[in-house]
């Protein structure tokens, strides 16, 4: 991650997370749980391209750098990775489960300087995302361009890194 931050290279950072992971605990088992946090990070996985860095970051949620990655490659992806595990169910052992992602997203460096800072401002993204099941993608580099000026979208040296 610090290598994205430095010098001109700019990039984004993703959080993502399976969303009512303790629900699915009580309801099916930890195994089970387990289960579909492996096969959704599988799901991420094959939606990313292979220069892209994944690393599951805490047990339930996946970070997912994106060198040269602008605003709208950033939630492009966002909603790729959300639409790749919510549109079909987890095969388990015990069955068929529903499961969704929230994702929160930030640019590097503009909205954190290391790993750390950018892990604590990815989570509290996350939560934002978490708490609106309407559009559970939250980034801070989207709310803080549609606060600047909604209607003339400032220019980005950056390539959108969606495909």
């Amino acid at each position: 991650m610090s290598d994205v931050g430095r010098g001109p290279r700019k990039g984004a950072f993703l959080l993502a997370a399976v969303n009512d992971l303790t629900l699915i605990n009580e309801t099916y088992g930890y195994d089970v749980g387990d289960e579909v946090i492996a096969i959704v990070g599988r799901r991420i996985g094959r939606v990313l391209r292979r220069q892209r860095l994944s690393r599951q970051v805490f047990i339930q949620q996946v970070g997912i750098i994106l060198p040269d990655c602008d605003v709208k490659g950033a939630d492009a992806i966002g909603r790729r990775l959300m639409a790749s595990v919510r549109d079909s169910v987890v095969d388990t052992s015990v069955g068929a489960v529903a499961a969704t992602i929230s994702v929160g997203a930030l640019l590097l460096p503009d909205h954190a300087t290391g790993a750390q800072a950018a892990i604590g401002r990815a989570l509290q993204t996350l939560d934002g995302a978490r708490s609106d099941r309407n559009d559970p993608f939250a980034s801070i580099a989207l709310a803080s361009a549609a606060s600047r000026n909604a209607a003339a979208p400032s220019p980005s040296p950056l390539r959108s890194c969606a495909p």
